[in-house]
């Protein structure tokens, strides 16, 4: 079996979460409407100041030293959602030289925006916190039957695992996760693991909201 590791994102550690924005920008570029916005956002924003306000948690899990998948995940995604009126100086400068730097990341502006807007509608809704996974992934290459047959490692299920861990010691009894309908491989991973699914109004595009309960979820080992 390969050397391997949970290597949480942590202030102290710039390398990790280099590694985390890397994973997010690779593994949703396509799909990820806050990926589009650019490597650069993602590092400092997104794997820095959320983390370091503790508004965010993330995992790297690596395998012989190379990252190989990522969880990213909160305990309240209202509040989560609503942190970017604390950045406006933050967001405004990586954005813009984000722009700078690629001007092609200005096609996912209106959708992050859209994004941020539809959770604020959350926030009128309820005012109980929601945890939320909201990035799980592993690269292509540590997912493949051969990888997992010579190494007997399930990558996306430990970080599921970590994740929920997390929430339950916590003290959190539920957890959300949101699924495009159209990523019908992720839909599957969660329809197996999930304890409902249920369609989500609140999204840019066709969406799912996949449910899991906490106490009924291993550790991961």
């Amino acid at each position: 079996m390969p050397q391997h590791r949970f290597r949480e994102v942590v202030p102290s550690d710039p390398q990790a979460a280099a590694w985390a924005a890397r994973l997010h920008r690779e593994l949703f570029r396509d799909i990820g409407l806050i990926a589009q916005l650019g490597l650069r956002l993602l590092e400092r924003f997104a794997y820095t100041a959320l983390i370091r306000d503790g508004l965010m948690k993330a995992t790297v899990f690596e395998v012989d030293g190379e990252p190989a998948g990522l969880a990213a995940y909160t305990t309240d995604s209202k509040a989560l959602h609503s942190a970017a009126m604390r950045y406006p100086g933050l967001l405004l400068r990586e954005t813009l030289v984000s722009l700078v730097l690629d001007p092609r990341i200005l096609a996912g502006v209106p959708g992050a925006m859209r994004l941020l807007l539809h959770r604020k509608r959350e926030q009128v809704e309820g005012d109980a916190p929601v945890a939320e996974m909201l990035a799980l992934g592993v690269l292509p290459k540590f997912r493949t039957p051969e990888f997992i047959r010579g190494s007997g490692l399930r990558i996306g299920d430990l970080l599921l695992g970590h994740a929920l861990a997390g929430f339950r010691r916590a003290g959190l009894r539920e957890a959300r996760g949101v699924v495009l309908a159209d990523n019908r491989p992720a839909l599957m991973f969660f329809r197996m693991r999930a304890s409902r699914v249920e369609p989500y109004a609140n999204a840019d595009k066709p969406s799912y909201q996949v449910w899991f309960d906490v106490d009924k979820t291993p550790d991961a080992q």
